[in-house]
């Protein structure tokens, strides 16, 4: 009896569980369904947005390089002009190192510098004008462009490059005939040659010849510090004075030497005693230019101390240079201004142009004396010569002592008269 009712109450159980087991299921079934359908339209939108990213992408660099483009186009093709300037006497600066600095040794160039800026500023107004109309263009284009359909639009939108240089070169060539018309009324430019100094009448033979003249010498000390170097520097000795007694006796201890003239500064304050004015007059400086013959018959070369105001006047350097030939003095020019005149009074006399090439310490800084003692050497090497201007200072003395074996050993110190 026990076992009929256990057997049937078994039965009953197991059919009982089944139809929950396929509701389950399809309860399951149900939900993986609707699972997959939200992943799918996840992904879906996840694309959209990527694609609405990448056209805001394309849309800021569409405008990045209108901006850009725009901006180079506005860049000015007007070039800045350096003006030179001449630092006079107390500060000699260097002048005329670089060929560009060459065209204002005697000429004003101001109107032909204006005239130049002018016709750039008609070109720079007229690039302006067309880059309007590139903006404009670039306005009316659809800001959803992507990059490749902006190039292609835009392709016959910009400005040609030599479109542009066209302007440039037939405005220059306006600008040159403007000057020749200008110029055929005056008296021309002294050539680039008459800027540089002499060619050298004595063949130059070995290494390049580097004249290093030691300016301002007129105490027994400066003789020892020029001695000490064990090259052939060229001192110019102060005339003698009361403040200079001793400068014949000095002299007379150098196998060869110049003579340092004081001429009349525009600014110095402390003139040397005998310095020419631009208001002497041609007897007082034959007088005073006799009196240096007569305390130094060997010397030959003169240049001058100071002399900004004097050797930019032409009359007055004229009336000196006449009193210097009578006397059988070569004068060395050493351009402590850029209006000199000296070349202009020498081509009169059809005298030879003598002129330094570098001041070594115009800056008394050890760094500077040897960049400018470096620039000496350069043009010496490129023109076979070159001549420089030093003082008998310590930083001066010592950079040119260590510089035998290092800077100056491609170059050979001379004297002066070993060039001319």
């Amino acid at each position: 009896m026990n076992k009929k009712k256990t057997t049937k109450g078994r039965s009953k159980k197991s059919l009982k569980g089944r139809p929950l087991n396929k509701t389950f299921l399809g309860i399951a079934l149900l939900s993986l369904l609707i699972i997959i359908t939200l992943i799918v339209a996840l992904n879906q939108k996840s694309d959209k947005t990527a694609n609405i990213n990448q056209t805001t992408i394309n849309v800021k660099n569409v405008t990045t390089i209108t901006d850009k483009r725009v901006e180079d186009i506005k860049k000015p093709v007007q070039k800045q002009h350096k003006v030179v300037k001449f630092d006079e006497d107390e500060n000699l600066t260097k002048i005329f190192i670089d060929p560009k600095n060459k065209d204002e040794i005697f000429k004003n160039q101001k109107p032909q510098i204006y005239q130049k800026q002018k016709d750039e500023t008609e070109v720079n107004a007229s690039i302006k004008h067309e880059i309007k109309d590139v903006e404009k263009d670039t306005k009316k284009e659809s800001p959803v462009k992507t990059q490749d359909k902006f190039n292609e639009d835009n392709v016959s939108k910009k400005i040609p490059q030599e479109k542009i240089q066209e302007k440039q070169i037939s405005k220059k060539d306006e600008n040159k005939t403007a000057k020749q018309a200008t110029q055929s009324d005056k008296k021309p430019l002294p050539k680039e040659e008459a800027f540089v100094p002499l060619t050298p009448t004595k063949s130059l033979f070995g290494k390049p010849k580097l004249v290093i003249i030691i300016d301002d010498v007129a105490t027994f000390e400066h003789v020892n510090m020029i001695r000490s170097t064990g090259l052939k520097l060229t001192p110019s000795i102060f005339p003698a004075t009361k403040a200079h007694p001793d400068t014949p006796k000095i002299a007379q201890g150098f196998e060869f030497f110049m003579i340092h003239l004081p001429m009349q500064a525009k600014n110095f304050k402390r003139p040397e005693i005998g310095t020419l004015n631009v208001t002497d007059s041609y007897e007082s400086m034959l007088e005073r230019v006799k009196k240096i013959r007569a305390d130094f018959p060997k010397a030959v070369y003169i240049n001058n101390h100071t002399g900004s105001k004097f050797t930019s006047n032409f009359d007055a350097m004229d009336r000196a240079y006449r009193a210097l030939l009578s006397q059988n003095f070569v004068f060395v020019d050493s351009r402590t201004i850029g209006t000199s005149v000296v070349a202009k009074v020498v081509s009169k006399y059809s005298k030879p142009y003598i002129s330094r090439d570098v001041f070594l310490d115009d800056d008394p800084s050890r760094s500077a004396v040897k960049r400018e003692l470096e620039n000496a050497v350069r043009i010496a090497k490129k023109r076979s010569y070159a001549i420089a201007i030093g003082h008998p200072k310590k930083n001066t003395i010592d950079i040119i002592k260590e510089s035998k074996n290092t800077i100056l050993k491609d170059v050979e110190v001379v004297y002066l008269k070993e060039i001319l």
